[in-house]
């Protein structure tokens, strides 16, 4: 097992985590639960209209995203993170000031959208594929975590202080978060492509020294957007956001309804975060030792099974914890399959906007989604029919992600980006380019 890049990128994807757990798409879904029954109970709002501001964000991210991932394109990482983590903090802090109208609420959530861009998967995801080939895919899905990070450390924290403290004031720690990780991010960006003064870098560092100043092997936006790979992997991960983040805020409710109390609701629904985990680390790991269309093809169809278990009544306590591990680790898995099917098909050219496109899309089908699967229960008065339309969804995308074919080769075509020997010496002058320190 190679794992020398990690030996001078650890640094990078030690930040990459830490930044990628209080990024705009974590820090108000995985905390909606806590805050939503004080701020109904404070303001009278109803679920549907919470949920409603994360439909909102996804939507600003559609914006946001594609024009922070050309920004990272042309300055650099760490540029963009380092102005964009304190803005999120702020734009955090500003939700205890609400004083009841729903809208304000939709506001901040737009604004967290807007200002927190620079802290979101798209930017990191950039450095680390531009840092790491052989070890990619694991240093993918370690800088991934830390949405489960979030998931198993912030949210009971967060509820001990709405408990004990009230809402405003855990809402004003929330924020705190970015401007406390600041230093700790800064340090591992600045670090995390060096080589010491005696080293011999290997190709993949000097590749990812080359920053913004360079262009890397892969195809332009305008290219990707008439190729046929772009929108096969639009489809595939559009059906799989539908069909993993629809359930995900709705579980609690599904398992009550399946005449299961509350505690007992929330103990199974619990092991989400750490099933994330290990969909981001265990998919990473094979994704670098096997042809990933095949790896992300078998794991998207295990919240394909877990929707048909869910649909199911009556569920034991066995299946319903089942159901809840397939679905994690397929949700765990789908955003650095993501990452990685793009820097291997689309290339590092134009990561940052292609990566950035899909990703916003991606989360404004997720964010819609739960509230698309609480319509369907209003009609039907049952989930069934949302979660079997997520089954089927995700057993056409699977078979999708199979016509892929090989790995894209840039490099052996010199019109696609081949690096010449002045970009090679280029790169040893600026190992840190590719997180914009200069």
């Amino acid at each position: 097992m190679q794992l020398s890049e990690f030996r001078t990128g650890w640094p990078l994807v030690s930040a990459s985590a830490l930044a990628v757990a209080i990024a705009p798409p974590t820090i108000l879904f995985h905390s909606m639960g806590v805050f939503a029954p004080a701020l109904i109970t404070q303001f009278g709002w109803r679920m549907a209209q919470l949920q409603g501001g994360l439909a909102a964000m996804s939507i600003a991210m559609l914006i946001s995203g594609p024009l922070v991932g050309l920004i990272a394109d042309r300055y650099g990482v760490r540029r963009v993170a380092l102005a964009s983590m304190p803005l999120l903090g702020l734009t955090v802090m500003a939700f205890s000031l609400m004083s009841g109208p729903i809208s304000q609420f939709y506001l901040l959530c737009v604004a967290v959208a807007l200002f927190g861009a620079g802290v979101t998967p798209i930017v990191w995801t950039r450095a680390v594929n531009r840092h790491f080939n052989l070890n990619r895919g694991l240093a993918l899905g370690l800088t991934l975590s830390g949405t489960g990070l979030f998931a198993l450390i912030a949210k009971p924290n967060l509820a001990a202080i709405t408990q004990h403290h009230g809402w405003r004031t855990a809402y004003f720690c929330l924020g705190a978060v970015p401007m406390l990780l600041l230093p700790i991010v800064a340090l591992g960006l600045r670090h995390g492509t060096r080589t010491s003064a005696g080293d011999n870098p290997s190709p993949s560092v000097v590749q990812a020294a080359q920053g913004p100043a360079t262009t890397s092997g892969g195809l332009t936006m305008g290219q990707a957007l008439r190729h046929w790979r772009f929108w096969l992997l639009f489809l595939t991960f559009m059906l799989a956001a539908f069909a993993t983040a629809g359930p995900i805020p709705n579980l609690e409710r599904i398992f009550i309804l399946k005449g299961f109390d509350l505690a007992h609701a929330v103990a199974v629904t619990s092991v989400i975060g750490i099933s994330i985990v290990v969909g981001r680390l265990g998919g990473g790991w094979l994704f670098d030792r096997f042809w990933a269309p095949a790896i992300g093809s078998a794991m998207l169809l295990l919240p394909a099974i877990s929707g048909v278990v869910l649909s199911r009544y009556p569920l034991s306590p066995t299946s319903a914890l089942l159901a809840v591990v397939m679905l994690g680790i397929g949700a765990g898995a789908e955003w650095d399959l993501l990452a990685y099917l793009v820097a291997r098909y689309i290339g590092m050219r134009r990561y940052g906007s292609v990566y950035g496109f899909l990703f916003a899309a991606f989360g404004v089908v997720g964010g819609t989604a739960p509230a698309a699967y609480g319509a369907v229960f209003d009609r039907a008065g049952s989930y069934a029919p949302g979660l079997l339309a997520g089954a089927v969804g995700l057993i056409i995308g699977a078979g999708a992600l199979l016509f892929l074919g090989p790995y894209s080769d840039f490099d052996a075509d010199p019109t696609k980006g081949k690096q010449t020997a002045g970009a090679s010496a280029a790169a040893n002058q600026d190992l840190d380019m590719v997180v914009g320190t200069r």
